[in-house]
Order: C-alpha cells, then sequence, then structure tokens
C-alpha cells in the first residue's frame, strides 16, 4: 500500500472479520485516526475512574432532565 500510494478495491472485504470475529489477517486493520487526540498518558486505573465519574455525572444530568419532562 505504502509503495503504491493507494489501496486496492478489496482492502476492506474481510473489515468485519477482523473487528467483530478477531481474524488480524482477514483485513488491514485501522488504526492512528484518533491519535491526534491523545494529549497525555493516563494508567488504565485513571482512564476507568474518569469513565465511571463521567457515567455518573451524565446518568444524574439524564435523570434530572427526565424528572423534569424537559426533554
Amino acid at each position: 500500500i505504502y509503495e503504491d500510494g493507494l489501496m486496492p478495491a478489496d482492502t476492506f472485504k474481510g473489515i468485519m472479520d477482523v473487528y467483530f470475529g478477531g481474524d488480524m489477517e482477514a483485513s488491514v486493520g485501522l488504526a492512528g485516526q484518533s491519535s491526534g487526540l491523545i494529549d497525555e498518558v493516563k494508567t488504565a486505573k485513571q482512564i476507568i475512574d474518569e469513565t465511571v465519574t463521567e457515567f455518573f455525572e451524565i446518568t444524574a444530568r439524564l435523570g434530572a432532565v427526565a424528572a423534569a419532562k424537559s426533554f
């Protein structure tokens, strides 16, 4: 792909098998599209703690909206 400068038309025909079947040889695996969004290195614990905290904050807001029937 690098040398030719393009991908063949059937490059992604097995993409579902890569992501949902675990067959890493079925197609090219896409990576890097969101790497530019990384601005710090965190431990797995930090990521999980932040995700759980954000979940509870969001569900609390949604609960308040539902209780007020203002959606």
